[in-house]
């Protein structure tokens, strides 16, 4: 019947979620994170497309699979960490205590990165 102390850890995880209103603070860096991928990709449209997500749970495809390994490359070594995804996906899959300022820094970080892609 697995381990029970799993649910006690489960209990207390859900506590903190709702004592520190995390979804609404997902929801408030989400909808900042995709505003900052819409930018971008308009500033970038040679480069970026197709931004999408929900929550903090969002994407962005690049032009192709190179270009999108590149870029990876160059923000993880500014200390930006992503995901891949499928042929040409960028992803971003933050923790729930991804704020605000974190979603800036990363923007600011990828958009350095992008304006050297030029």
């Amino acid at each position: 019947m697995g381990d029970p102390s799993k649910n006690l850890f489960l209990s207390e995880l859900l506590n903190v979620i709702r004592r520190e209103n995390l979804l609404e603070e997902v929801m408030r860096s989400g909808k900042t994170l995709l505003q900052g991928l819409y930018a971008l990709q308009t500033q970038y449209p040679h480069i970026l497309s197709r931004a999408r997500g929900q929550g903090t749970f969002c994407a962005i495809d690049a032009c192709n699979d190179a270009t999108r390994d590149s870029i990876m490359i160059k923000a993880r070594n500014k200390g930006l960490f992503m995901g891949s995804c499928g042929e040409k996906t960028i992803r971003f899959r933050p923790t729930l205590l991804f704020k605000e300022y974190h979603v800036h820094q990363l923007l600011n970080i990828l958009n350095d990165v992008l304006a050297e892609h030029k």
